[in-house]
């Protein structure tokens, strides 16, 4: 399911931001990749236009964030959990 990024889904919304970029960039440094975390907090995820992924857990038996896409001027900001791969993509019942 695709929804508009809530407040309480900014934990798990860097979560999945971190996962994604240490896979990606092993090149970075944690103490970086740690400020960084903190700037998406703080500037981007505030001000950004986002959009939250979420796919089914069978292991809990709900949704959890499996990527973001954040639109914030001219820029756009897209990750997905690495962790979610396989898994589908379902809409959200009533």
């Amino acid at each position: 399911m695709i929804r508009k990024h809530q407040p309480a889904d900014c934990e798990d919304v860097l979560n999945v931001w971190a996962r994604a970029s240490t896979l990606a960039h092993p090149f970075l440094s944690k103490d970086f990749l740690e400020l960084e975390r903190q700037n998406i907090s703080s500037a981007c995820l505030a001000k950004a236009d986002t959009w939250v992924w979420e796919t089914w857990a069978t292991s809990s038996d709900s949704y959890r964030s499996s990527g973001a896409r954040s639109v914030a001027y001219s820029s756009i900001q897209s990750f997905v959990d690495p962790g979610s791969g396989g898994r589908s993509w379902k809409k959200r019942e009533p």
